[in-house]
This record gives C-alpha cells, sequence and structure tokens, in this order.
C-alpha cells in the first residue's frame, strides 16, 4: 500500500536490529502502523511535519503584523478583507531564518493595509492560501533536518514499541489490536519518543 504523509518508509522500519528476527512480518500492518503513529505525533506535538496545500482565514489584525495559527511553508496568494490581492512585494514573513513562517507583516515602506470587508466585517476575512506545515520533508538545509530526523526517530520509536507487543515481545507498551488499525496507549510512549515531543509541542 501507499504510505500517505508517513514520517518512516517500510524499509527503514524493516532495517532496525530489532527487526532482524521479528516473526512474523506483516508489511500491510507495519505500513498502517508507520502512518497511525505519524499522525499520533502530530496530535501530540501539535504540528503535523510536513507541507499541505491550504486556505486559512484570519480576523483583521490591529497593526502591521497578521498572525498566524500554524507554521506556514511558503504563500501561494494572501487576500485581504476587501477581496484585493496583498502583492509579495508588499510584506515579509517571519521569522525571517526560519523555514516556517508565524507572521505576515506588511513593510513600513508599503501603502498596503490591512482591511475590513466591504459590509465591516473583522473577523474571518483575510484569506492566506500557501503550503502550510512545520516542515518541508523534501527540504535538505540544516534547520529543516533536525525536525525531519527527530520525527523520525520518534515515529520509529512508538511503532517498535506497538509492533513488539503486538506480537508479545519485551516491551512496556500497550496496543490494542483492531480490525480498524492499533489504539496506542499512554505506556506505548517512550521517554525517548516522549522527549522529542515535548521539544516541539505546540504552545497553547
Amino acid at each position: 500500500m501507499a504510505l500517505t504523509h508517513s514520517y518512516v518508509a517500510l524499509d527503514e522500519f524493516l532495517a532496525l536490529p530489532d527487526m532482524e528476527s521479528a516473526q512474523p512480518r506483516d508489511d500491510v500492518f507495519i505500513e498502517r502502523l508507520l502512518e497511525r503513529c505519524s499522525r499520533e505525533f502530530d496530535g501530540d506535538t501539535g504540528h503535523w511535519f510536513y507541507a499541505y496545500q491550504d486556505e486559512r482565514t484570519f480576523g483583521l489584525p490591529k497593526g502591521r503584523s497578521l498572525e498566524l495559527d500554524a507554521p506556514l511553508l511558503s504563500v501561494t496568494t494572501i487576500t485581504n478583507g476587501d477581496d484585493t490581492n496583498v502583492a509579495s512585494s508588499e510584506y515579509r514573513l517571519f521569522p525571517l531564518n526560519s523555514p516556517h513562517k508565524t507572521e505576515v507583516r506588511l513593510k513600513q515602506s508599503s501603502a498596503t493595509r490591512w482591511q475590513s470587508s466591504g459590509d465591516g466585517d473583522t473577523e474571518g476575512i483575510i484569506t492566506v492560501n500557501g503550503q502550510w506545515g512545520y516542515v518541508d520533508r523534501t527540504a535538505t538545509d540544516p534547520e529543516s533536518m533536525m525536525p525531519i530526523l527527530n520525527s523520525k526517530s520518534a515515529v520509529l520509536a512508538l511503532a517498535l514499541a506497538v509492533y513488539k507487543r503486538r506480537y508479545g515481545v519485551g516491551s512496556e507498551g500497550v496496543a490494542t489490536i483492531t480490525g480498524a488499525g492499533v489504539g496506542i496507549t499512554p505506556r506505548d510512549k517512550s521517554p525517548v519518543y516522549l522527549a522529542i515531543v515535548q521539544r516541539y509541542r505546540r504552545a497553547l
């Protein structure tokens, strides 16, 4: 089966030393497990660690800075509250040197200002269309590689614990196997996994 936004490939999991003697081997289950553990990591951190095209809406900010509710990797279009397009020459994305951005700030030199809608609404009237996510997994720069590798390590640790439990291999993890997949309990999450989660956990 084709994996969808899994942070670990099947061959990477099977290459783990613990898997050399693991029997029986169930590739379909492992692929589903890797996807499930990837989404578990997303849920535990409050982020998703891949690029995803989406359109998100925001209220009218008080100043030049439009604060975003999710990390932004790149902009396709920004539509102001009055339905006009905000040109890329009129703003900068912050932080300047981070792979993902948390703020769209109009330039001091720009004549553009954030606008309410034609009938005066200020809520949900500015639209940002682009690639969202904590990291683009095709990136190769050092700042992107760190979360890519850490998310991979976290998913490997979680998936291995669940897989071992499925076959009764020594582990303190507990997994409930159902026809729909695998249920993951807190006891499946090793200190290694939790340490990585804590590093990337989104502040509420």
